[in-house]
């Protein structure tokens, strides 16, 4: 499981044991909740998956939106790299970074829900374009002839595609 210390106690989060929450003041109560897994293997996988495609296509919120997935994992790995460096790691733009890609994940997502994806999938392949224009603009990336070579490629295949190039 992994811990999580602060002012008012320690929360542990477990997988197959649940979670558990240790108040700071040892007159508190603990609380616990158990886990609520499926059997035989112990995932809720099949639920999750389910629940996704429903909300693809209800166009209602999942149990687990992109923000609260994101961070889930990004943190804890944010974590262990500052672990393993045996240091603090300073955002310096890995903060505007992260909230972009959770913005554009969000605004994906809400897409995906408003239009059929054979629709979308052209505007999906500029991601390429702007990761290379905001790279530039944001953290000084340079831009190399590879990197315009393969955008003049992406936005020809683009216009091919929207004018119903060959099948």
């Amino acid at each position: 499981g992994c811990y999580f210390y602060g002012e008012n106690g320690v929360f542990h989060m477990g997988w197959r044991d649940g979670w558990t929450f240790y108040p700071a003041n040892s007159r508190d109560k603990i609380i616990h909740q158990d886990s609520q897994l499926q059997q035989p293997d112990g995932h809720n996988l099949k639920l999750l998956w389910q629940n996704f495609i429903d909300g693809i296509e209800s166009g209602k919120e999942t149990v687990c939106g992109l923000e609260s997935s994101h961070r889930s994992s990004v943190l804890p790995m944010l974590g262990m790299m500052s672990l393993k460096l045996g240091r603090s790691i300073q955002w310096d733009g890995a903060a505007l970074a992260a909230g972009l890609a959770v913005g554009s994940l969000m605004l994906m997502s809400l897409a995906y829900r408003q239009a059929e994806a054979q629709r979308l999938v052209v505007i999906e392949y500029t991601a390429f374009i702007w990761a290379a224009i905001l790279g530039w603009w944001f953290f000084a990336e340079p831009v190399t002839a590879r990197t315009l070579l393969g955008t003049g490629l992406i936005v020809l295949g683009c216009l091919v595609s929207a004018r119903g190039g060959s099948r």
